[in-house]
């Protein structure tokens, strides 16, 4: 009996150290949810956060509501891959149900190192390349998510581009004073988020629970003070061990200049980018993925004399060589696929001909018929 007893004893103490274990915990955490975050606290996490992508390769499609008349299945794939030491990779090729973006003959890869530039087009297997100087111009034709996906500027001698007077990028957000907190935090896709904002310019909503990353961000027109784009980072999925990506995003531009408030409301465009493979720090090599894109044949276009070639890698033979096997490829593919069947191929033109033919019957019965009416001999009986 005694030794029962002790067994309930020490039961009852184990029970009520967990207890109160459990209490404490919470009560921590409630305290630690009631501590008010500070401005600095969340720029420094924000910061270190971003800090660690390091070098960051994401390939993604996306549609656009501006699109238009396009063909079915219109979308648009790009791949960019940089790092922190000055080297960009930017691949942009579009495609449809009858086309992939590897047979787009308006493909392009561009490759940016810290002393010149690279312009692949992978169909006709010609590069050319310009020296460091020129580079301002052609990084116009820069995808404007570029520092949207990236989180950082990724050129070294470039200062970074303004979009609306407001940098994108975190280094931008830390060297920026201008910033306050919002006293409250605000629901974002069901997280906490602290807002830190420059009033009627840009605002961030981070989310400081799960790893400092933004969850919204706004821009607006100077001129007008009206919301003109807004983006929206959703499924944040760790790539590799401690860099978090956003699976999906949402852009959507509004009617900013618009002559009433109303009408500067009214959202223009909306983009969906939807990411489909991604790799972060170790795993990513810029420098070899650029070396990758020169397939066989590849030559060089110079600058000064554009009917002249610069052989980069085996020569003419091989790059008018590497165009015959892309003809044959499109040959055999063109082969298995639907709209390839010749029967399919001649329905439309047959079609209208047995259109046509009926319509020409129709018309000589309706004259035959009328001259018939019209006859003297019909018109005395």
């Amino acid at each position: 009996m005694p030794r029962w007893s002790n067994y309930r004893r020490a039961e009852r103490t184990a029970l009520a150290a967990v207890l109160w274990a459990l209490l404490s915990c919470r009560t921590g955490l409630a305290q630690q949810a009631d501590t008010p975050r500070t401005l600095s606290g969340i720029r420094q996490g924000l910061v270190k956060s971003y800090t660690k992508r390091q070098a960051l390769s994401i390939e993604y499609r996306f549609t656009s509501s501006a699109m238009g008349n396009v063909p079915a299945g219109q979308y648009v794939r790009r791949v960019i891959a940089a790092d922190r030491r000055g080297h960009l990779l930017f691949d942009n090729a579009h495609g449809h149900v009858m086309t992939e973006f590897s047979d787009d003959p308006s493909r392009r890869i561009t490759f940016v190192y810290p002393t010149g530039l690279e312009i692949m087009s992978p169909l006709s297997r010609v590069v050319r390349r310009y020296p460091a100087p020129s580079r301002v111009p052609l990084l116009r034709g820069l995808p404007g998510e570029l520092v949207l996906l990236l989180g950082w500027w990724p050129f070294r001698d470039l200062s970074e581009s303004d979009i609306l007077g407001s940098g994108l990028s975190v280094e931008a957000v830390e060297n920026n004073n201008s910033y306050v907190l919002r006293p409250r935090a605000e629901v974002v896709d069901g997280h906490s988020c602290d807002v830190m904002e420059i009033p009627n310019v840009d605002s961030l909503w981070v989310d400081t629970a799960n790893g400092y990353v933004v969850r919204r961000r706004e821009l607006f027109d100077r001129e007008t003070g009206a919301l003109h784009r807004r983006v929206e980072y959703r499924d944040y999925r760790f790539i590799g061990t401690d860099v978090q990506l956003p699976m999906a995003l949402q852009a959507s531009v509004f009617d900013s200049r618009a002559q009433t408030l109303r009408e500067r409301e009214r959202r223009v465009n909306r983009i969906d980018f939807h990411i489909i493979n991604a790799e972060s720090n170790e795993n990513v090599d810029v420098v070899a993925m650029a070396a990758s894109t020169r397939l066989g044949g590849t030559i060089q276009k110079p600058l000064k004399d554009e009917d002249e070639y610069e052989l980069i890698t085996e020569g003419e033979e091989d790059h008018a060589h590497s165009l015959v096997l892309w003809a044959r490829k499109q040959v055999d593919s063109s082969g298995n696929r639907s709209d390839s069947d010749p029967l399919r191929l001649l329905l439309p033109p047959m079609i209208a001909l047995g259109a046509g033919l009926a319509v020409g019957c129709l018309v000589l019965l309706v004259r035959i018929y009328f001259r018939m009416r019209c006859s003297p001999g019909t018109a005395s009986r």
